[in-house]
């Protein structure tokens, strides 16, 4: 297993990456991509944007939405 750290771009915690046999097992969201498009009023014309949120910062996020997000899975 090897085992890699990310920083989380909002608050700055290690976030800690563990690769197994091509299986990622991470919690929160580790390098996300979005991507601005043509005429977008906010991110900028075809540029990529990457970042990371650890779990905590992404509970946060969640707390925030005005519609509550959609969960399934899990036991």
């Amino acid at each position: 297993m090897r085992v890699r750290r990310i920083r989380c771009n909002l608050c700055g915690r290690s976030l800690e990456v563990q690769v197994a046999k091509g299986i990622t097992n991470t919690c929160g969201l580790v390098e996300v991509e979005v991507r601005g498009s043509y005429g977008s009023p906010v991110l900028k014309d075809f540029v990529t944007y990457r970042f990371s949120l650890c779990e905590r910062c992404l509970e946060e996020l969640f707390q925030r939405f005005k519609l509550p997000v959609e969960m399934g899975g899990g036991s």
